[in-house]
Order: C-alpha cells, then structure tokens, then sequence
C-alpha cells in the first residue's frame, strides 16, 4: 500500500513531463503547394475582422516589441485582412486601433515567422513557413 502510494505521484510527474517533451506543432503538408527551396522572406497575414467596414483601422506595425521595436509600417484601412512581405526569423508586432461611436478599440499580437522542413510527408524536403499571422480582430 504504502509502494503504491509512492509510485503513483512518480508516474505521474513522468507521463506530464514525457507530453510535454514530446508535443510539436501540428501542421498539415499540402506538397503541391510546399516550398521546394528555403525561403529568406514569407507573407505576414494580418487580420483585422469586419468592423473596419464603416471606420478605417489605424495599424501599426514593429520589428521587435511594440514598446521597443521599429516601427516598419503605418496606415490606415478599411481590409478586414492585410498582407506585407517580412524576413524570417525576427519578431513582429502590431497595434490596430479603430474608432466606433464614441469608444477607441485597441487590439495587440505579435509572430515570430520562422521555417520548418518536412522531409518525411512528400517525396522532396518541404520548407513550411509557420507563425506568419497576426491576429488584431476586435472582438465585441
């Protein structure tokens, strides 16, 4: 009884730290429209919903944090979706601001675009760019 009572909470702990050892992105090979050579850039997805349909977004977007980057683009838009060409492997962050009645909505997200290869799904290595969206919908 007493054995019992002491292997349990060691099994435990050893089946929690196996899952977190062994979780990994899960993302789905499309091979027709995988890139066969290393990409240096991708395009950055930045979502905005549908409030800007009446009122334009103001977007703001950094290299780096929003409080220390570089701020790399501004404007305003009436899209619910935006795409920028970025290089690889840096941090990007975003503010979107809109007016609606009398109140101003903020929104922040941040993605670091970085390259996985897939050499088991397709017959060639596939390099699959993950982290490419922003997501700065308003949610009300």
């Amino acid at each position: 009884m007493v054995l019992k009572n002491k292997i349990k909470p060691i099994l435990i702990i050893t089946v929690i730290i196996f899952l977190i050892q062994s979780c990994e992105e899960f993302y789905f090979v499309d091979c027709d429209s995988c890139n066969k050579s290393e990409p240096r850039e991708c395009t950055l997805e930045v979502l905005l919903g549908d409030f800007g349909l009446a009122n334009p977004y103001t977007v703001s977007i950094y290299k780096g944090t929003v409080e220390n980057g570089i701020l790399i683009h501004h404007f305003e838009t009436y899209n619910s979706i935006v795409e920028l060409k970025v290089k690889l492997n840096a941090e990007y962050s975003a503010v979107a601001t809109i007016t609606i009645g009398d109140k101003l909505y903020k929104s922040y997200d941040s993605a670091r675009p970085k390259v996985k290869i897939d050499n088991t799904s397709c017959e060639y290595n596939c390099y699959i760019v993950l982290d490419k969206t922003l997501n700065l919908k308003i949610k009300g």
